[in-house]
């Protein structure tokens, strides 16, 4: 179902979020990113930042949604070509 199919991508992309971050560097705050898939899992364009609390914030989250990416393809009961997709990443 869709809500299992949106926590799998989130937890992927939190994974490379995670992941992306180095230990040395002390960047805090969140970024909230918009993003298109296509049926097949795959992302259409570009990720949208909507609102982001430093520039180093903006790249890492755009690169941990395109290090996530490709995802598998839409549950069968979405019957849908592409759908958006809003997620928040934060550092502490």
């Amino acid at each position: 179902d869709f809500n299992d199919y949106k926590k799998v991508i989130v937890e992927k992309i939190k994974l490379e979020f995670t992941n992306l971050k180095d230990a040395k560097n002390r960047i805090t705050g969140q970024a909230n990113v918009n993003f298109i898939l296509n049926c097949d899992g795959s992302l259409k364009g570009e990720p949208l930042i909507s609102s982001v609390s430093s520039g180093d914030l903006r790249s890492i989250a755009i690169k941990s949604i395109q290090k996530a990416a490709s995802f598998r393809p839409f549950p069968k009961s979405m019957d849908k070509n592409e759908e958006k997709f809003s997620v928040t990443l934060a550092y502490e």
